[in-house]
Order: structure tokens, then sequence, then C-alpha cells
């Protein structure tokens, strides 16, 4: 999947000068962090993996292992919600994108816990 984000609301967090919790509290629009559970996809062939959205934000270099995506979920009672418009683009070097935007234009997707590798 390749998204152009030139065309799209973004915001792009430079990580050999920024720290991303830094940056993520001045940028009000990032829907990603308003989410207690990320899930973390480097591959449309292995399984994505389930974790707080604090380790998905500390960890995702570790996670990935390059490059992937980063979105933005909900559990409750075995289900995971994952919201595919709150997520951002790990490049596999020093780069963040995170989508910004009206959230009314979201789309979820649900699936079960079991689907996931978790982390830690």
């Amino acid at each position: 999947m390749h998204i152009e984000w030139d065309e799209i609301p973004h915001i792009t967090i430079d990580l050999s000068v920024s720290d991303v919790r830094d940056a993520l509290e001045q940028a009000e629009d990032v829907r990603l962090a308003q989410h207690d559970w990320a899930v973390l996809l480097f591959s449309a062939s292995s399984p994505a993996t389930l974790c707080r959205i604090d380790d998905a934000l500390d960890d995702f270099d570790e996670i990935l292992a390059g490059p992937g995506f980063i979105f933005g979920a909900d559990r409750s009672e075995g289900s995971v919600t994952v919201h595919t418009r709150d997520l951002a683009y790990y490049d596999g070097a020093d780069r963040l994108f995170f989508l910004v935007g009206d959230p009314r234009r979201g789309h979820a997707v649900g699936l079960q816990s079991s689907d996931f590798n978790t982390w830690p």
C-alpha cells in the first residue's frame, strides 16, 4: 500500500530531531494517540501486533523492524475495533507520518483479540 502524503492532511515527525511524545503533544488533530490500543502491521503476509498505544509509540521501531503502519484500536471483551483512518506510517528510518483530520470520516473494522500477536 502506498499513500500519497502530499495529497492528504498529515503531520510528519522527523525522528532525528524530534521525540515522538513531544511532537504528539503539540499535534491536537492526531487521532491515533487518542486510543488506548494500537495495531501494528508491517506486512500483509505477517500477523499484526496488538499492544497498548504507549508501547506502540515507544517501541514502534522494534515491533515493526522496518516500514509499517500503526492503527488506533479499541479493545473490549475479546474483540478489537481497528480504526483505519487513525493511523501513522513509519518509513523504517527516521520519519513518522500521522494522518490528521475529521474523525467523522473514519472507518472501523471489528476483529477478535486472538487474530493478533501481542506486545510485549
